[in-house]
């Protein structure tokens, strides 16, 4: 009897082992098959799939990958696996930007951002009457040629760059100059 109890426990060990390592063996089955589907040649290859804890927050895949595959076997884990569900994380947001790199959908927070300007050379006075502040790479703005009497305070700022953009380093002083010459309501000059 001692014998039959020990084959069984035994069997039931081996048993529970087996299914163990099945388990183990799907879930690393799904992670393959979702690193299978992250391909592309160019950035519009590529989107984002969710395919629920543990297979993270979001998935990086190709739009043509097989996802209906990917989900039947996530489908058989969660008929093992049910726990596996419930995520004890939060995941976050999604990411802003999904790009083609060395053939991979690669994530990214945002594109980077082309600045107009370096430095304060980099931009220039420009339109008819001297008040537009622009990069000295871009086409001239065109503006009407007219002369308020608030434009001759633009001779008291200079035209730069402030962070990564071309303008007008407005002071007090260049403020009150365009208030008082508005009040004065002098001739505009055409």
């Amino acid at each position: 009897m001692n014998k039959k109890l020990f084959l069984i426990v035994l069997l039931v060990i081996c048993l529970f082992l087996i299914s163990c390592s099945n388990v183990d063996n799907l879930e690393g089955k799904i992670r393959d098959e979702i690193e299978k589907a992250n391909y592309c040649n160019e950035d519009v290859d590529c989107k984002i799939e969710s395919f629920g804890c543990p297979f993270d927050c979001y998935n990086l895949v190709n739009n043509d990958a097989d996802i209906a595959g990917i989900e039947r076997l996530v489908d058989k884990y969660y008929q093992v696996q049910p726990k596996e569900r419930e995520c004890v994380y939060e995941c976050m947001k999604d990411p802003e930007v999904i790009v083609c790199e060395n053939n991979k959908c690669v994530a990214k927070e945002s594109l980077p951002k082309v600045s107009e300007c370096i430095t304060d050379r980099d931009c220039v006075k420009g339109g008819c009457s001297g008040t537009i502040c622009q990069s000295k790479d871009s086409e001239p703005i065109f503006s009407t040629c007219e002369f308020l009497p608030e434009y001759s305070c633009y001779k008291q700022i200079n035209c730069g760059c402030v962070n990564g953009k071309c303008g007008w380093d407005r002071t007090s002083g260049f403020d009150r100059c365009v208030k008082e010459a508005r009040v004065s309501g002098g001739d505009v000059i055409v």
